[in-house]
């Protein structure tokens, strides 16, 4: 594969890209591979400064910016991003990266060469080896990780760090699961996946905006995707509950009857477990409502991204490469 395509995600972040590039410039140089570089502004309050392509660069052969209308969020950009590129017929193998640095640009030669071994038959993605975050982050993504697989049955998605193949780009453009979480989508249309472990790397420039409710909101997308084994596992799980509820009351009512019914710790804990189902049942429900309502919209990047975009300013040509 000789035409890759590298996509980049921004939101105000241009401190960053300008220090990634050369970053990723010299990754693949060092590999002897090129690639060209589609940034999506993700409606930026200001659009991509021009000297951003102020190389000399050696593995980049052009940089572009797609501007988006306004803010539509990461994982819709990259949505629009792979649509962008399919409807444009110009790579073979696309490469999906944030902009920050965590996603190491020294992985991307190893994500194109498991690529080259799968034979372009499979969707590489990059899975978290160690982490930079601390340690709150940390024990919060190891409850966001047992919740999905208690809710879904399978283990949490992968980040967006990945390289897919031009001919599975219309399977994944094509699907409205990908305008809510991409990873997570690839995975539900039964695409072959391949894993690299990849280290995660710090952020080259300022804070990251990423927050705690952030994060709920990301991982209640995953779970949106997932819905119909969701909601068959709330339902079965509301069953079991509801049965032990009517056994706890009959046996109350039972005692009561003699006359000789004492409340005990076990019991009221029983009773507060159930409670405390219903009530995060009923906060998982609504949460996945929220995110799956683009879905009834009938969004499909495929069909509709050119809806979201302002337009493709060139930064950079292959004849500035050297």
């Amino acid at each position: 594969m000789e035409k890759i395509a590298i996509i980049i995600p921004v939101l105000d972040d241009w401190d960053s890209v300008r220090a990634l590039l050369p970053a990723v410039d010299s990754a693949l140089s060092g590999a002897g591979a090129r690639a060209s570089i589609l940034i999506v502004d993700d409606g930026s309050r200001s659009p991509a400064p021009m000297d951003l392509a102020a190389g000399p660069f050696r593995g980049i052969l052009g940089l572009r910016s797609l501007r988006l209308r306004r803010n539509f969020g990461h994982q819709r950009a990259v949505a629009i991003g792979l649509s962008f590129l399919h409807k444009e017929g110009s790579c073979e193998a696309a490469v999906v990266m944030d902009a920050d640095g965590e996603d190491r640009p020294e992985d991307i030669p190893r994500l194109l060469e498991r690529l080259r071994e799968s034979e372009g038959k499979a969707i590489v993605f990059a899975r978290r080896g160690r982490r930079s975050e601390g340690p709150a982050f940390r024990i919060f993504y190891l409850l966001y990780r047992i919740l999905h697989a208690a809710l879904a049955g399978i283990e949490a998605p992968p980040g967006n760090f990945s390289a897919v193949p031009a001919a599975f780009l219309p399977a994944v453009t094509g699907s409205p699961e990908s305008w809510v979480h991409y990873a997570a989508s690839a995975r539900q249309l039964r695409i072959p996946i391949e894993y690299i472990t990849a280290d995660r790397g710090g952020r080259l420039r300022g804070r990251s905006r990423m927050n705690f409710s952030a994060l709920v909101a990301h991982g209640l997308r995953a779970l949106s995707v997932q819905s119909d084994a969701v909601v068959a596992r709330l339902a079965v799980a509301a069953a079991l509950f509801l049965a032990g509820w009517i056994c706890l009351a009959s046996a109350r009512w039972a005692v009561l009857a003699g006359d000789w019914w004492r409340p005990t710790w076990w019991q009221a804990a029983a009773e507060t477990a159930i409670e405390i189902f219903r009530a995060a049942a009923v906060a998982c429900g609504v949460g996945m409502l929220a995110v799956y309502r683009p879905w009834g919209q009938g969004v499909i990047p495929l069909r509709d991204a050119e809806l979201f975009i302002e337009g493709v300013t060139e930064l950079g040509s292959r004849d500035a490469a050297r």
